[in-house]
């Protein structure tokens, strides 16, 4: 971290990736972690559940709900939960668009106090144009909203993305 100090974390995970139902493939996991920061110790239950149905051969919907812990790189941890939604659809075999919505919340731990916990909402929109086999372009805009108890740390903020892929 940026503050030099060291942190030892220890994560225990159990789950299960593939199909998991009739017509729904994902990961779901369930774990305990424990952190010790030199100054705090923290523990911790993680959990992921994230599924994609494909409604029709041109249509896939996928969601996914987490609760994890994390370090920044001030040093700090963090409790997160997130909720996602996304959608894609296959326009034709060159063209694909997807949207999604994100929403979660973070939650700083330890000193100093007063806590601070961010709310953020998200959502994007994107097209992907194949060109041939071997080569592919796309792009997307992303918004996304942060509402903290901290004002400072209240934000907008908008991307635009375009990337192109090869593969051979």
């Amino acid at each position: 971290t940026t503050i030099g100090n060291d942190s030892t974390d220890h994560w225990f995970n159990v789950g299960a990736t593939g199909g998991l139902f009739a017509k729904l493939n994902g990961t779901v996991r369930l774990g305990y972690q424990l952190r010790d920061t030199g100054n705090d110790s923290y523990t911790h239950f993680n959990a992921l559940a994230g599924v994609t149905w494909p409604v029709t051969r041109k249509l896939n919907l996928s969601g996914q709900l987490a609760r994890d812990f994390s370090t920044i790189a001030t040093g700090a941890s963090v409790d997160s939960t997130t909720a996602s939604l996304r959608a894609g659809y296959a326009a034709t075999r060159k063209i694909e668009f997807s949207t999604g919505v994100a929403y979660g919340q973070n939650r700083f731990l330890g000193a100093p106090p007063p806590a601070r916990r961010d709310t953020f909402f998200s959502w994007d929109v994107g097209a992907r144009y194949k060109l041939n086999e071997h080569l592919q372009v796309g792009a997307t805009y992303t918004y996304f909203r942060n509402w903290s108890t901290f004002d400072f740390s209240d934000f907008d903020r908008q991307g635009f993305s375009v990337d192109i892929s090869s593969r051979y």
